[in-house]
Formats: C-alpha cells, sequence, structure tokens
C-alpha cells in the first residue's frame, strides 16, 4: 500500500547528505547494481558529486544476493565512512 521512486536522479544529493553525515575524509562505499540498464549513468553522476565533494567512493557492484554478501564484507574490511545503497528494485 505505497510507492516507492527509485530515481537515480537522487543519488548525488544522497552522496552530499551522506557527506554531511560523515564529516571524516574516509571513502563513502556505493553499494550498486551494475546489471541495471543506467548503472554507466548513474554512477557517472555519483563519481562527479564525490569529486566535488572531495570524497573517495569505494564502489561495490552487487547483483546477486551471494555479491552483496561479498560487496559488505569487502566494505566492511576498507572501513569505509558510510554507505551509499544506489537507487535500484534489487536492492
Amino acid at each position: 500500500t505505497g510507492i516507492a521512486g527509485l530515481t537515480i536522479e537522487l543519488d548525488p544529493k544522497r552522496i552530499e547528505l551522506l557527506h554531511e553525515l560523515t564529516p571524516q575524509k574516509g571513502a563513502l562505499g556505493v553499494l550498486f547494481n551494475p546489471k541495471r540498464a543506467d548503472s554507466a549513468i548513474q554512477m557517472d553522476s555519483i563519481r562527479a558529486t564525490a569529486r566535488s565533494i572531495d570524497r573517495e567512493l569505494m564502489l561495490a557492484p552487487a547483483s546477486t544476493t551471494q555479491e552483496i554478501d561479498f560487496a559488505f564484507a569487502t566494505l566492511r574490511q576498507a572501513n569505509i565512512a558510510g554507505l551509499l545503497v544506489a537507487a535500484d528494485a534489487f536492492f
């Protein structure tokens, strides 16, 4: 009984908000689905925003549940400052 907007246009704003919530300079993790039809456009806009705020990104592609487990293990080892789960219905 609801609706969810999973628009990639909001991902850059989400990175900016995550930056404000995690002022330390550690990398920000991005969990994204590389099989999403417009994932290249999505990631380009996220990367551009991260460059504009001088934040490093740790990209974690995942399109299966096993890849999600691996992505979280990798991000945990990298000790990221925060995590953006990019817009995608799979997540």
